[in-house]
């Protein structure tokens, strides 16, 4: 690389372009109820978690305008980095991820992204609801 600063100068440019990969519509709308209430919940897909322990795999939702509503519930010290989403993540938005494990028993989990960063990444934060 050295050789290649000192060969080209200036007139190298790169630009990391991986976001665009993460600029996806949803692939289907579904309806969940959170704290008795109905939301609309925009389907991002499912990621294989074969390479984790006791799992098989996680999909991903954002409740739409479900922020207001949740946001002064409990917060759990549970963070998953954005880069872990297969969208892009906005301040403000709600997710449910419901994790399988191979026994094929179901675990959800319901995160906000409320600026937080987690070890320098922002990341979204588990909350606990009922």
């Amino acid at each position: 690389m050295k050789w290649t600063i000192e060969h080209y100068g200036d007139n190298i440019y790169s630009e990391d372009l991986s976001w665009i990969a993460k600029d996806i519509e949803p692939s289907r709308v579904d309806y969940i109820t959170l704290q008795g209430k109905e939301y609309v919940a925009s389907y991002f897909g499912r990621q294989d978690l074969n390479g984790f322990k006791d799992y098989t795999y996680r999909e991903f939702w954002r409740l739409e305008d479900a922020y207001e509503d949740v946001k002064d519930l409990p917060l759990a010290d549970n963070y998953l980095p954005y880069d872990n989403y297969p969208m892009l993540i906005e301040a403000g938005q709600v997710f449910v991820i419901s994790c399988t494990r191979t026994d094929g028993s179901m675990e959800r989990e319901y995160h906000l992204s409320n600026g937080q960063k987690w070890e320098g990444m922002y990341s979204t934060q588990q909350f606990t609801a009922d």
